[in-house]
Order: structure tokens, then sequence, then C-alpha cells
């Protein structure tokens, strides 16, 4: 059940957190259309995990006019035509020698296609300044663990937003199955910040207290409500069963199935 959540919070002193939305990305969509870029630009930071990061530039292409009725509409047909170049019973087959079932670069390819020209924005041109993108450094460290990567303006600046947002949005492995091939952006491998090491993500935690300690920590997740000392949980999620409705999508996207679920998401309003 959502609670109601007043959103006339003082964003100068608040920095909103987008987690992991699984396959459909567009949980979070009916909070963001609340702000403008210029509201977006008030907050002291912006952070997007995963698909979290993903539907926030989806948010902003909107804004600048790369995105809209048109392009959701075609996004379910293009997301399931790119990302399934191998059918059902030939990714059982990948999966049981090993192969990876999806290639990033074929998610890259579907954001072009719907973004357009918006997918050449780099951190340094993004409108939205306050940004930064978490995710799993895999090729950093030298330990087999990687290390973090928060990909913003200030470390990330010729990088652009969308490729580093796409390729942080799919995991390499999903437990010991090969799930995604990555593909490099600005010669780094990284991936998915939600699979990575329980040492990795105990960094972001580290990232938090030590620059924002004294900052209201707005959350937005697909589980949970509440709050507990800075942090404020919001659940922007509206399915009754969230993990079954994460499920669901990742099933009807692997097996090629047509799922009206991403349009009515994104239709969704908040509160």
């Amino acid at each position: 059940m959502r609670r109601k959540f007043d959103l006339s919070f003082e964003r100068q002193k608040t920095v909103l957190i987008l987690s992991g939305t699984g396959t459909n990305a567009w949980h979070h969509y009916g909070f963001l259309k609340n702000f403008s870029l210029e509201d977006f630009n008030q907050f002291q930071a912006i952070l997007g995990i995963s698909g979290g990061a993903c539907v926030f530039f989806a948010r902003v292409m909107e804004e600048l006019g790369y995105f809209g009725d048109e392009g959701i509409k075609k996004y379910d047909s293009l997301w399931r035509k790119r990302l399934n170049r191998y059918g059902l019973i030939e990714k059982l087959l990948r999966a049981r020698s090993g192969d990876y079932l999806f290639h990033t670069k074929d998610l890259h390819l579907a954001m072009r296609e719907l973004f357009g020209q918006g997918m050449e924005i780099t951190f340094a041109d993004f409108p939205v300044k306050n940004f930064k993108c978490i995710t799993h450094r895999e090729d950093a460290g030298g330990d087999g663990l990687g290390d973090l990567y928060i990909a913003d303006r200030t470390n990330s600046g010729p990088l652009p937003v969308g490729e580093v947002a796409a390729s942080g949005g799919f995991p390499r492995r999903a437990g010991k199955m090969n799930l995604c091939e990555p593909e490099p952006v600005g010669g780094m491998s990284i991936s998915d910040f939600d699979f990575a090491p329980r040492e990795i993500k105990s960094r972001l935690k580290s990232y938090l207290r030590e620059n924002f300690a004294d900052s209201q920590i707005v959350y937005l997740s697909l589980f949970k409500s509440g709050q507990k000392g800075n942090v404020h949980w919001v659940r922007t999620g509206t399915d009754r069963f969230p993990l079954v409705g994460q499920m669901l999508d990742a099933a009807l996207m692997a097996m090629g199935i047509p799922n009206p679920r991403h349009e009515s998401v994104y239709r969704r309003s908040f509160p």
C-alpha cells in the first residue's frame, strides 16, 4: 500500500535516490512527472541506480522534446525487437552453455531509436547538473570485486549520459548465470549496481554518510514506504505484490511477449 507523501519538501536540502526497478523501469515516472528541469536542479543531488537512472534519463528526454506519447506507444515493441536477438529456445541453450542471453549493445541501440540525438548528450551538457549515475565498475580495483563508480559531470563530463545509464541498467551476471554481455563506455566496463557484491554496495552507504549526513534523503522504491532518521522511503510502485510484477515483466521480456504494463505504468500519476 502506498502512503501519501508531501511533495512540498525543501529540495535544496534533499537528496533524491531512484532505486532499481526491474525490467519495467517506468514505476518512478509518475513521481518524476511532478517536477520540471528547474525543479530537478534545485535538489542537492539526484542519484539514479539501475532502472532508476534510465527512467530519470527518459524523464529529462521528455522535457527536452526527445520523448513523449509517440515514444511510449512504440516502446514495448522496440524493446522486444532489440533485446531479443535470441529466441526463447536459443536463450535456454545459451544459458546451459554459459553464454550471454542479452547484449548491452542492443540496449544502447534501443535507446538510440527511442531518444534519437538525446543519446549524444554528455554529462557536461546534461541539463540536470546534479545528476549522478550509480554503477558497478567491474574492471577496477584488481581484486575481482571491481569498485563503485559514480558518473557525474565532474568525473564523467565527456561520457554520454544515456549510454552510461544503459550500461549501468543491466547486470553482467545474475547469480552464476551470464546474463548480459557488457558494452564498454569510455573504456570502462560498468554494469548494474543492484547486482554488485555486498562490499561495493557498502561503499555507496559510506559515500552518502560522508557527503550528505545532514541532508534529507528521499528514496524512491517499489517495495518500501516510511521514515527512519533522515531517510524517507517513498513507494512508487502500485503493484500489490511488486516482486511478482517484476518477475512477470522479466518473463514477458525474455519470451518476447507484448507487455501492456509498460505503457500503463508510464501513464500512472503520483500520488
